[in-house]
């Protein structure tokens, strides 16, 4: 799931901001239908069933500048 949301602003006739939010979860679920082998030394490991969650979220912001209107812009994105 990562919704995004952004939004843009005139700020001048030739200076333009943006910005978004983007929200990530992801889960993972592993089942181990056989034993469960942890050791360095071994050719495959398997670790025990587990399950994780990951939520992450994520800002953009930036502004753009029409250096020459319709022919050359610059833009600073974070």
């Amino acid at each position: 799931l990562s919704p995004y949301i952004h939004g843009e602003w005139q700020i001048t006739e030739r200076l333009r901001a943006t910005a978004g939010l983007r929200y990530d979860y992801t889960h993972y679920d592993y089942t181990n239908n056989l034993s469960t082998v942890l050791n360095p030394r071994a050719p495959h490991n398997r670790p025990p069933s587990q399950s994780f969650d990951y939520n992450n979220l994520t800002p953009k912001a930036g502004v753009t500048w029409d250096i020459i209107p319709d022919q050359l812009n610059a833009f600073f994105s974070y």
